[in-house]
């Protein structure tokens, strides 16, 4: 009759603590914010119909939350002024869905100015964006295309 090994404690206890690393790691990497910076992002001012600019020297960002919930965003309607960076604060508030964000020149879609990876709900990422224009401009999700914002530029 052959006896049958039994693992040692050190080596039973690998598993669990390999867990205990994976879930830590896990915890802190949902806690962390993520940020980008969108296509073009040279710092200069962008818009239709006119050639980049130069925002402010040193001016500091305005940030604009905008939140994903129940398939839609929360507000539908972001206003800035222009020549400023904006940064969205980006959340997912749907749990295991995913959304992303492209910015569009227009309403029209036919120009994508800025495009986000997505994240998957509950998720929070800043989304960066050099000075726009006046006008107004159309924020649509990557993933379900009739979420829409529009984002307006006024004079400043």
């Amino acid at each position: 009759m052959r006896s049958q090994r039994r693992p040692s404690s050190v080596c039973a206890g690998i598993p669990e603590a390999l867990l205990a690393v994976g879930l830590l790691a896990a915890a802190i990497v949902a806690g962390c914010t993520r940020s980008w910076v969108a296509t073009g992002g040279s710092g200069a001012a962008v818009g239709p119909g006119a050639a980049p600019s130069p925002g402010p020297a040193g001016e500091p960002a305005i940030e604009l939350p905008l939140t994903a919930r129940a398939l839609a965003f929360e507000p539908t309607g972001l206003a800035v002024v222009a020549g400023r960076r904006i940064v969205i604060a980006f959340d997912d508030a749907d749990p295991g869905v995913p959304h992303g964000l492209v910015l569009y020149a227009d309403a029209s879609r036919a120009e994508e100015l800025a495009r986000a990876p997505s994240i998957v709900g509950p998720d929070h990422a800043r989304f960066e964006i050099p000075a726009l224009r006046v006008g107004r401009y159309l924020f649509s999700c990557r993933v379900h295309p009739r979420m829409q914002a529009t984002l307006r530029v006024d004079p400043g």
